[in-house]
């Protein structure tokens, strides 16, 4: 074992338990091998199929239904309007 993996063992093991599982995803996440662009693409678009066939193809959400979402009160309600 080299000084660095020492090193870094040591720091985790200073951690808590919640810091220690965060370092954990963080190694997991930098391990995953780089998706090209064209992988990126085709896993949006079969999201992107699933999201019609679920709600149709003309559903659309726009910014503020998601702040208002958000929030928990629509924009016409905080405004006094109806």
């Amino acid at each position: 074992m080299s000084a660095l993996e020492r090193e870094i063992i040591e720091k985790v093991a200073k951690l808590d338990e919640e810091r220690q599982l965060r370092v954990l995803e963080f190694i997991e996440s930098i391990d995953q091998p780089e998706m090209s662009l064209a992988e990126w693409w085709k896993e949006v678009e079969a999201y992107q199929s699933m999201l019609r066939k679920k709600y149709g193809d003309h559903f659309t959400v726009d910014v503020q239904s998601l702040l208002d979402e958000v929030r928990e009160e629509p924009t016409d309600e905080r405004l006094g309007r109806r």
